[in-house]
């Protein structure tokens, strides 16, 4: 009783960890703990000629092993799901992100609600709508006194100079597709041993592979900037 008292424990957070319970991970932290217990009670020497050391750290690599790739499992298929859900519904989307992070204590709602004449809406695509009719509203004439013939007149004389000086202002750096040397020059401009993002391609990938890859990398490119759309692998 008094150990239970003054020694602190922990509750175990399966949300912590869902992978947890499968791919053999009980048995093998069970094997792990109690090679551990008998190296201990060997006197804990170091050494590969020791058995009790070999057979706690073969035991330990095991597990350390097999935690690792569930866990790396278990993160693509969250990061699966979440792209997936963010292409064809958003609403699904965001249940995912609030699944994924449910047992956090903070108020999830923050970001996620919207007033709209006195009504407090919470769903994605009304708060979506809403924003739409709002920017709709603000590009149509109004009845409202603020938007009377003067102002009107005001913003049909502005309009072209705003739109000569943004003309003006823009740097063509779209205007000629982008070229091979173009391509090379920038990834060259890359640091190495970078983490790689969730299809596990490196900046190395593309700075020693061949050069028909960044050929056909080009075209992606300049295909993108000519039909102003990106693809949703790019966009994770």
């Amino acid at each position: 009783q008094c150990s239970n008292k003054v020694i602190p424990k922990s509750k175990f957070r399966k949300f912590l960890k869902p992978f947890w319970k499968t791919g053999n991970l009980g048995p093998l932290h069970k094997a792990m703990k109690q090679a551990r217990t008998i190296w201990i009670r060997d006197g804990s020497p170091r050494g590969l000629a020791f058995d009790s050391f070999r057979n706690y750290k073969l035991q330990k690599r095991a597990f350390t092993r097999q935690l690792k790739r569930l866990k790396f499992e278990y993160d693509q298929k969250q990061l699966k799901d979440l792209q997936d859900a963010a292409e064809v519904d958003s609403a699904l989307f965001y249940r995912l992100v609030k699944n994924h992070n449910g047992h956090s204590k903070c108020n999830l709602n923050i970001g996620h609600e919207l007033l709209v004449d006195g009504i407090m809406i919470r769903d994605p695509d009304l708060i979506r709508g809403a924003w739409v009719d709002h920017y709709e509203r603000l590009g149509k004439e109004s009845n409202h006194h603020h938007f009377d013939n003067n102002f009107h007149d005001y913003i049909e004389n502005q309009f072209p100079l705003m739109l000569e000086k943004s003309h003006s202002m823009h740097d063509g750096i779209f205007e000629d597709p982008i070229t091979f040397d173009e391509l090379s020059h920038s990834l060259s401009t890359f640091n190495n041993g970078k983490a790689p993002g969730h299809d596990l391609v490196t900046i190395e990938h593309f700075k020693f592979c061949d050069t028909i890859v960044l050929h056909y990398l080009c075209r992606i490119f300049n295909a993108m900037i000519r039909i102003a759309k990106i693809p949703p692998a790019f966009k994770l």
